[in-house]
């Protein structure tokens, strides 16, 4: 699972970022792509991708330019088919580094530490 920025897809024909997921098979040697999400936006920097609990797939952007003063940042829930699930946006004065959702505030992972294990 990959969130592609797009970087330099994008100074050459312009275009959103994507969230995508492979299905790598190291016996064959072969890649297939399961899912490929326009993210319907550009973010150059600052990207994470997740697999919930439920099986869907999160893309998190957090560098998405508005204006000399204000960022947002984008998570977005697909699920298999490629649906929208769930989706949280924020505008501020600063981007945000990743995110991380979490199955609750009150329980932690098998690692203790609440967030990736």
């Amino acid at each position: 699972m990959v969130f592609d920025n797009g970087t330099t897809r994008h100074k050459q024909y312009l275009g959103d970022s994507r969230g995508q997921v492979w299905h790598i098979n190291q016996n064959n040697m072969t890649a297939s792509l399961r899912l490929n999400a326009d993210l319907g936006f550009f973010s150059p920097a600052l990207g994470s991708a997740q697999v919930m609990e439920n099986g869907d797939f999160a893309f998190f952007a957090g560098d998405i330019y508005i204006d000399a003063n204000d960022y947002q940042v984008l998570n977005t829930e697909y699920s298999t088919a490629g649906a929208v699930e769930y989706q949280y946006q924020a505008t501020g004065p600063a981007n945000a580094y990743r995110g991380w959702r979490l199955p609750s505030l009150y329980q932690s992972t098998l690692n203790g530490s609440g967030g990736p294990e």
